[in-house]
């Protein structure tokens, strides 16, 4: 059911990037990576500075040994994270 409800939520807003990581984080409590990996993929196609984002996609990646595309989404979440922490 809370698949269904993500699923609606974005799309209401296609636009919404944290719809897409929301998604994906249902899908891959449910074990379903591949879908998972598309929906947060779908976010930073929406807002790459994404932190969420880029950080459930990193650790993803991690979990199926894709360490240097782990690596990349990893860092990419701590420089906006650090980018927003600045501009506050």
């Amino acid at each position: 059911r809370g698949r269904g409800l993500h699923r609606r939520a974005a799309e209401l807003e296609p636009k919404m990037a944290r719809s897409q990581v929301n998604i994906g984080i249902v899908l891959l409590l449910l074990e379903n990576n591949k879908e998972a990996e598309a929906a947060f993929k779908a976010a930073l196609k929406i807002d790459k500075s994404d932190i969420a984002a880029n950080l459930h996609l990193g650790v993803l990646l991690k979990l199926q040994d894709k360490f240097r595309d782990a690596k990349k989404h990893f860092a990419a979440g701590r420089l906006h994270a650090a980018a927003a922490k600045f501009h506050r």
